[in-house]
């Protein structure tokens, strides 16, 4: 169940869920409200005043790689034509090499939670935490939250781990994942698109 406190309601139809983060900034998420009980998730938001419901996630995430690398900035009136048209080549580049490295992480979500935890939690929602970083939430109620998040590749950079927490919630509904528990680690090849589970607990 959302907070109530963390929710604004536009009138738009759409409702802005802000969840607090101890010691970093909080994460907005854009819901569309279906009726009195349900809404639907429609993708992260940049704040309260975020509120367009034709912004597909996937368009969220291209403008978030965009101003990571800084190149949907206004250009300097004063810029020489050739090295904008040269650095424009290398940032496009760079967003093609992000975009290729989040559809294979995606796709080791997707196969580690069918192969492991799809038996015992029923929810995929993919979300973000305020540094831009993707997990994937397999649980939640009002009291803890279960989630799947990315951490490294191998030296080779052909296997990849991923690691399973486990977050019990404060009163108020906030959490944090300085405070996670891990549940397990698995490993997922790049190549073969096998998976593993280590069966680690700890660092």
């Amino acid at each position: 169940m959302l907070n109530e406190d963390s929710e604004h309601y536009n009138s738009n139809g759409t409702v802005i869920v802000k969840t607090p983060v101890w010691l970093d900034k909080p994460s907005y998420r854009l819901y569309k409200e279906e009726n009195i009980l349900v809404l639907r998730f429609l993708r992260n938001a940049d704040g309260i005043d975020d509120i367009n419901a034709s912004t597909t996630q996937q368009e969220y995430i291209d403008k978030y790689i965009a101003k990571k690398y800084g190149y949907l900035e206004k250009k300097s009136e004063h810029q020489d034509d050739d090295k904008n048209e040269s650095r424009q080549n290398d940032m496009t580049i760079e967003s093609q090499q992000d975009s290729k490295k989040i559809k294979k992480i995606d796709e080791g979500y997707q196969k580690i939670y069918q192969t492991y935890i799809k038996e015992t939690d029923a929810e995929y929602r993919k979300d973000y935490n305020a540094k831009g970083y993707s997990y994937i939430v397999t649980y939640e109620d009002e009291t803890q939250i279960r989630y799947l998040m990315y951490d490294r590749d191998n030296q080779e950079g052909t296997k990849t781990q991923y690691v399973y927490y486990k977050n019990i919630k404060s009163t108020d509904g906030s959490w944090s994942m300085m405070d996670a528990e891990i549940l397990d680690m698995y490993q997922y090849d790049y190549e073969s698109k096998e998976v593993k589970d280590l069966q680690k607990t700890s660092w």
